[in-house]
């Protein structure tokens, strides 16, 4: 088979080479012109004593790869599939390879290095199970962290609950426009407190029920896009009574014994009375319209602020808290991994 016209080397003649590519050279015996073909690609090299994961395409394209099966169908399928793979679906690149090679030594490469890049594959996976798995606690373990969160949750919820300021916020509905600033606790009542292991043992629910709560709005802007255009600013003042907060700790557990806690869910609900009070509008009259329309807006951004500020703050705290040693059996013993981590650690 002859070759084009651009890779023949005349004497003196070099411009029809194309200079992007990578080319070998080589000679025959008798005299004739010097031909230069593109360099193949060489077999993965697998003889490094800790080798490194090929990146390769993660699939061979089937029209490729039906075509090379047909054309070798003496050799395995996946011994093609790996070899396609590794030459990055150029099927010329792989034909060559097989045919210039009679051991099938760089097909035999190719498909160990596919093997050994679907075992760190493998082993990557269950490294990712096993750090993000949630194991269930032995009933000793529950009671000492339900027992540990009383102490730790509790004072830093009333701590955040004191220095709570809520984050401005604008919105719109389709009749109005209206901002609030400056929302701030000025009064708390935490009364019911509850810290519980869940049914399944493998989560803790924090409850505050009945709270009560008062803020202070330092700034609100209201804009009413109706037929007759209402613009007013001011101050008020929201009561709350009946505000439940909800929230899900989830222990996750690694293979060597730490704890971290994360905070999952958090639901805020008001089942009491809520009073909106607003002053320093200069439309007095216009002081119940605007209390009905912005008390259910204020309620709704209250509650969504709160369950959004309490897992965040909460979240953090945990996060810098481990709770170990609070959790073993004994002084100075060492709890025993889980057989769900006993198996996770086996089979990576």
């Amino acid at each position: 088979m002859s070759l084009p016209a651009r890779f023949t080397l005349h004497d003196g003649d070099f411009a029809e080479l194309d200079e992007s590519a990578d080319y070998e050279t080589t000679a025959s015996a008798a005299p004739g012109p010097v031909v230069a073909r593109p360099a193949l690609p060489s077999a993965p090299n697998l003889s490094a004593s800790s080798p490194q994961p090929v990146q390769h395409p993660a699939q061979p394209h089937q029209s490729l790869l039906s075509k090379l099966v047909r054309r070798y169908p003496s050799l395995d399928k996946d011994v093609l599939t790996a070899l396609l793979v590794s030459c990055d679906n150029d099927i010329d690149a792989a034909s060559t390879l097989v045919e210039g090679d009679t051991n099938a030594s760089s097909a035999d490469d190719a498909l160990l290095a596919a093997s050994l890049q679907e075992r760190e594959n493998r082993r990557a996976s269950v490294r990712h199970r096993r750090n993000n798995a949630v194991f269930p606690l032995q009933p000793f373990q529950m009671d000492s962290l339900v027992s540990t969160l009383k102490h730790i949750v509790v004072p830093a919820l009333h701590a955040h609950f004191e220095e709570l300021v809520l984050p401005d916020t604008t919105d719109q509905t389709a009749s109005i426009l209206y901002s609030l600033q400056h929302v701030q606790v000025t009064a708390l009542s935490l009364p019911n407190v509850t810290v519980r292991p869940a049914p399944d043992r493998k989560s803790v629910f924090l409850t505050v029920l009945n709270a009560q709560l008062e803020l202070h709005v330092g700034s609100w802007k209201y804009e009413s896009r109706g037929i007759v255009p209402v613009n007013d600013a001011g101050q008020a003042r929201l009561s709350v009574q009946g505000l439940t907060i909800l929230l899900k700790l989830e222990p996750r557990w690694s293979h060597d014994g730490t704890a971290r806690i994360n905070v999952s869910e958090c639901n805020v609900t008001v089942d009491g009375v809520t009073r909106f009070k607003t002053y320093g509008a200069k439309a007095d009259w216009a002081y119940s319209a605007i209390a009905l329309v912005l008390k259910p807006l204020v309620l709704s951004y209250v509650k969504e602020a709160i369950a959004d500020s309490v897992s965040r703050a909460l979240a953090l705290y945990l996060r810098q808290w481990s709770c170990s040693r609070t959790l073993d059996a004994s002084p100075g013993s060492t709890a025993s991994p889980s057989a769900t981590q006993a198996q996770l650690t086996a089979a990576e």
